[in-house]
């Protein structure tokens, strides 16, 4: 099954006669859209545990580091007053870059791939 993410709302669904809609995934204009709140980022965890249900099988395991991922990011955000990335301490942003780093190489593989995903032909 196909990943199915909704291009408009940043929510993920299974869409049904295998149609698939896609979205911004993190990159920064989709990321401006999401205030650093935390109803922000109980909708991204949300997104992302879709983004985990629709996966196909053999990008499960780099959906749920992604889901990990935006949990670790929600929990960071919360200890310092979800305040923007780029106002973080330097050493906690650094910090936090460094012990995510194989992590992110995971989260970017399937970035990748949902985003070859939504410029195939017929990805709508």
């Amino acid at each position: 099954m196909l990943l199915a993410v909704l291009r408009d709302s940043g929510a993920t669904a299974r869409v049904p006669s295998g149609r698939r809609a896609c979205t911004c995934g993190d990159s920064t204009n989709c990321q401006a859209r999401l205030a650093s709140t935390p109803e922000g980022w109980e909708r991204r965890i949300a997104t992302n545990g879709q983004i985990v249900e629709a996966a196909p099988a053999e990008w499960r395991d780099e959906a749920e580091t992604y889901l990990q991922m935006v949990k670790d990011r929600a929990q960071l955000a919360a200890e310092h007053g979800y305040v923007g990335v780029n106002d973080l301490p330097a050493d906690v942003r650094n910090a936090f870059i460094s012990s995510h780093r194989a992590m992110q190489a995971e989260v970017d593989e399937l970035i990748a791939y949902m985003g070859a995903e939504c410029r195939a032909p017929g990805s709508g």
